[in-house]
């Protein structure tokens, strides 16, 4: 399964190949859509060719020209039920733990950015639950976790794991956390229900590069020591 990779200001949006075209995993910032098209656009796409567009989570930096995408693909929308009030409204959740000091400045500007970083257009297109499984079909799956935000969607194909912000890589990572944690209790409590997902082998975040889930077992390690003891995932 060939995975195209499409990143503009730091933000992956992957295009995953389905039965006619593609799922598109996320997009990116509201100010990013016009670098977005001209990206795909390079690569010999066409608009029509997104299928569905699978939404891992409600932040502006993966759901920020979502509404101008289904507008102009006329794909279906994979959401799930609990982020949909926040997408109806365009606005992050910002009750949330920082991972590290130097973040807590970075996310203070971030707020003073508010309509750029925090808000997108409102989204109330009719959506296909994830957790009724509408990919099954194509060898897809999706599973409904917590951590980043109160509710965050991964997606499995094949041996990948698109997890949006549950799990990063890169600049600005805290031992493969993101930035920013709703809960850490409940990152931790996920990414060990991750690992029992089977065969799994790469990991595809919303940032940084992809990366060997092998790495996972010491990140729980690691944050279980900072104060993140999780209850063992059922």
């Amino acid at each position: 399964m060939d995975i195209i990779t499409i990143t503009t200001s730091y933000v992956n949006t992957y295009l995953v190949p389905v039965k006619g075209g593609y799922c598109m995993v996320d997009t990116g910032y509201k100010q990013q859509e016009k670098t977005f098209w001209k990206k795909f656009a390079k690569k010999g796409l066409k608009p029509e060719q997104i299928k569905y567009v699978f939404l891992t989570h409600h932040h502006a930096d993966h759901a920020g020209f979502l509404k101008s995408v289904l507008e102009k693909t006329g794909a279906q929308l994979i959401s799930a039920e609990g982020n949909r009030l926040r997408l109806a409204a365009g606005k992050n959740d910002m009750q949330t733990y920082i991972s590290s000091f130097p973040l807590l400045v970075l996310s203070k500007l971030s707020v003073a950015f508010v309509g750029m970083t925090q808000c997108f257009p409102p989204v109330t297109a009719p959506e296909l639950d994830p957790s009724g499984q509408p990919l099954e079909k194509e060898g897809i799956t999706f599973k409904i976790l917590r951590g980043h935000t109160d509710c965050d969607v991964v997606m499995q194909a094949g041996e990948k794991l698109f997890c949006g912000d549950l799990l990063m890589s890169g600049a600005g990572a805290q031992k493969y956390a993101p930035m920013w944690i709703k809960n850490k209790f409940e990152m931790v409590k996920s990414w060990e229900k991750i690992l029992k997902m089977p065969g799994i082998d790469t990991i595809y975040p919303g940032h940084g590069k992809p990366f060997s889930i092998t790495v996972l077992p010491g990140a729980v390690d690691a944050w279980k020591k900072r104060g993140a003891l999780s209850l063992s995932a059922k």
